[in-house]
């Protein structure tokens, strides 16, 4: 049945994508390892925190568009995309729908992923699926137009074998970390958590921002929770460095696909005309990337369990 979630497949990939991603490390070579690719700006919710609000009437990309985008990214030397919006599954082209995409999808690149706002059926064939959840209750519903119901109550519907949770933590939801990380470790539909920081880029709210002693309290918070055993996937390399403002970032490693095909490689801020501050970003799978490449250990352990394993 085409609307079956994924059977496990990425362990048959493994070793490919490990021995290409060490040739890479070893070689220097500079070819993009992930790619983020938007399927449509178009969404049901209008987030404060979305950059796209204003892009919510843009016409889905037809399907032969993706298809020619997809090839083009694996061809650029991506093993991994993440499909994402807008909301990604209210994509459309005549009678076919999202999961004609990630069948599409599947047939090119050796692990898929989705990103989704989790309001509609969670049932969707990609290899993992993160579902946004940036808190408990009236905090997310505030955060998210009052969708925390809705989205719980399809976590929990759905069968889909490796559905997982990413918070944005912004100055309104600092007091969700442990509430979040309790909700995933006691939730059984729910295979772990990543966390990453607001950025204010593109005409974001600047108000939504971490400052310096906020964004360290709240990576001291993660880290103590990880040590105590709930399952949150970030490493805690990458956590520590995120927390103090100073990791290194091979941008290059990351290619942003939007839907009209247009590729940009690099820094998501300065791909969306936003301001680059380094010291400020709070984008995770860049620093993950970035040690993963230069070998460190967490980093690469924290790819296994989200992409492989």
């Amino acid at each position: 049945m085409r609307h079956e979630p994924a059977k496990r497949r990425t362990l048959h990939w493994a070793p490919g994508i490990l021995g290409l991603g060490l040739g890479g490390m070893l070689l220097r070579r500079k070819r993009p390892f992930l790619a983020s690719h938007k399927l449509t700006y178009r969404c049901n919710l209008g987030c404060d925190a979305c950059p796209f609000k204003e892009l919510q009437q843009s016409p889905h990309p037809s399907f032969d568009t993706l298809a020619d985008t997809m090839r083009t990214l694996r061809k650029r030397g991506n093993l991994i995309v993440v499909l994402e919006g807008g909301e990604p599954t209210l994509w459309r082209d005549g009678e076919r729908d999202i999961h004609d995409v990630v069948s599409l999808a599947r047939g090119i690149f050796p692990v898929v992923a989705m990103t989704t706002n989790g309001t509609h059926d969670l049932n969707i064939g990609t290899d993992l699926l993160w579902v946004s959840l940036d808190g408990v209750g009236e905090v997310h519903d505030g955060l998210r137009c009052g969708s925390f119901d809705r989205v719980m109550e399809n976590i929990r519907a759905s069968e889909h074998p490796k559905l997982m949770l990413h918070t944005t933590l912004s100055t309104r939801n600092l007091g969700e970390i442990e509430a979040l990380a309790r909700l995933a470790a006691d939730t059984p539909n729910i295979r772990g958590m990543t966390f990453q920081l607001y950025f204010p880029y593109s005409g974001l709210p600047d108000e939504l921002a971490l400052s310096g002693d906020q964004r360290r309290s709240a990576i001291d918070r993660i880290l103590d929770l990880k040590r105590r055993g709930l399952p949150i996937l970030n490493s805690s390399g990458a956590l520590h460095l995120i927390g103090d403002g100073s990791w290194p970032c091979d941008d290059w490693l990351i290619d942003n696909a939007e839907p009209d095909g247009e590729i940009r490689n690099g820094c998501y801020v300065l791909a969306n005309n936003g301001q680059k501050d380094c010291g400020l970003c709070g984008f995770t799978p860049y620093t993950e990337a970035t040690l993963a490449l230069r070998g460190h250990a967490g980093s690469i352990l924290a790819g296994w369990r989200i992409f492989l394993s």
